[in-house]
């Protein structure tokens, strides 16, 4: 990443979660791109923008802080404009609940502000808010709070890793180079054990915001939502980070492990193109922050497992003197970051609207002797694939129709099925016309044609289009 994007001044977090309100119970938010990974705005961000919403709208009964939050994320959503809709559950004394939608797309400048025929519903909410400083009653330790599981990582010097990056303990994460960080990702500074998780399966960190404001307790889901890139490797399994890690200088491996930790680095670098988008987050705040906010907090995050693509976590922070502040618990899926930085938000749309696709259109798949050559190639398994032309598709995420954009450019690697999966997915319709080509290690450019009745493709040279 060039210095000049590193430095760059960020909106803080206060103005990227302004909202506008537009009536009784509309709000309107911009979600800004500096809190997005890739297209998509991190989904504690949305949360916390929503929130803000949610405890705007309850000022007036002093009901302003979040008890609990309850977030699902039905639909992938962009950098922007969005218009949050408040539905009034039930207005109580000490508790209120609310129900919250997150619209985008089509959104009208007038009331009542969303189109319901082509506006989508992005996110869902069901909130409870209360006024925590009223909050009175019986107190008791629990045994949870004797175990070592609920003991703070140990303290560090908070100014030498604001200074330094780096004290006897912790460390500063930062992004290899090979890594384009996530645009919300700059938005954190995360410091992590030096040698390692202090327990096993379990990251431990110290986070503070990059430029330098508060945490405040608008901030807490997008807090329970950011972690470091490697954070896979924390919270692996202690067999499983021994192969990702290096051996030792000196270390003699026999075959097997050798050939264990390779598959491993294989598998760790397709890693490192993936991203992790929510499907669920959930919230509950233990204790109010001071009204200003706070410039340090401690994070652990947990996962029980991480099988098939799918994965949970558990979140708890803490303050510097080991206050329990909020509880998060979340259901994510780990995805291709490629689909998600190259097609934002399924397709863009290019001329006039299509009609869908029926369910059972031909799908299209790489030809066989492109996966061939790529099988046989010494050159890292990746190839340039081209868009020139798609007819009308249908993604499955949305039930809206959408053209491809003409002339995006994506990397691919046809060994993980990955472009195989993403034709089959968005069915495209015959005649649709890809090319394929770029890494010089491949044969010269082929391109696969679609016969007009749907048959099988085949490879032909790029000059006869």
């Amino acid at each position: 990443m060039s210095p000049s994007k590193e430095n760059r001044k960020r909106a803080i977090f206060s103005e990227a979660t302004a909202v506008e309100q537009l009536d009784s119970h509309t709000y309107r938010i911009n979600l800004h791109p500096d809190y997005c990974i890739g297209k998509v705005p991190n989904g504690g961000y949305t949360a916390s923008c929503m929130l803000v919403a949610a405890n705007r709208h309850l000022a007036a009964s002093g009901q302003t802080d979040t008890v609990t939050a309850h977030f699902e994320y039905p639909n992938r959503t962009s950098s922007g404009p969005a218009v949050v809709v408040v539905d009034e559950v039930k207005l109580g004394r000490s508790l209120s609940n609310l129900q919250l939608t997150l619209w985008q797309g089509d959104l009208l400048e007038h009331a009542p502000w969303v189109n319901t025929s082509a506006s989508r519903r992005v996110v869902l909410a069901c909130t409870t808010h209360a006024d925590l400083s009223t909050f009175t009653g019986i107190s008791l330790p629990t045994g949870y709070e004797v175990t070592a599981a609920a003991s703070l990582p140990p303290s560090p010097d908070l100014t030498a890793l604001k200074t330094t990056g780096v004290d006897s303990t912790w460390e500063q994460s930062r992004w290899p180079d090979v890594f384009e960080p996530a645009a919300s990702s700059g938005n954190w500074r995360f410091f992590l054990p030096r040698e390692g998780p202090l327990s096993p399966g379990v990251l431990d960190m110290w986070v503070c915001l990059a430029n330098g404001e508060n945490i405040t307790q608008a901030a807490l889901p997008y807090t329970s939502d950011s972690f470091p890139h490697n954070l896979q490797a924390f919270l692996a399994a202690p067999e499983t980070r021994t192969l990702i890690e290096a051996p030792a200088p000196n270390e003699v491996e026999d075959a097997a492990t050798k050939q264990a930790r390779e598959e491993v680095a294989r598998k760790n670098k397709q890693r490192g193109g993936m991203w992790f988008p929510t499907v669920l987050l959930n919230l509950e705040t233990k204790s109010k922050l001071p009204d200003g906010g706070v410039e340090w907090l401690a994070v652990r995050a947990t996962a029980n497992q991480i099988k098939d693509g799918r994965f949970d976590l558990q979140v708890v922070i803490r303050d510097v003197h080991g206050q329990l502040v909020a509880l998060g618990q979340q259901v994510a899926l780990m995805e291709t970051a490629h689909a998600d930085k190259y097609f934002p938000n399924g397709f863009e749309k290019v001329g006039s609207p299509c009609q869908a696709v029926p369910e059972k259109s031909p799908s299209v798949t790489l030809p066989n002797s492109l996966h061939e050559r790529h099988h046989r190639a010494s050159a890292p398994p990746s190839v340039s694939l081209e868009i020139l032309d798609l007819a009308d598709t249908r993604c499955p995420s949305t039930t809206r129709p959408a053209h491809l954009l003409i002339g995006r450019r994506a990397t691919l690697c046809p060994t993980t099925s990955t472009s195989t999966s993403l034709f089959r997915e968005w069915r495209a319709k015959p005649a649709g016309i890809v090319s394929y080509g770029g890494a010089e290690h491949l044969a010269p450019d082929v391109a696969l044609r679609r016969g007009a009745q749907g048959g099988g493709g085949s490879p032909v040279p790029r000059q006869s289009l």
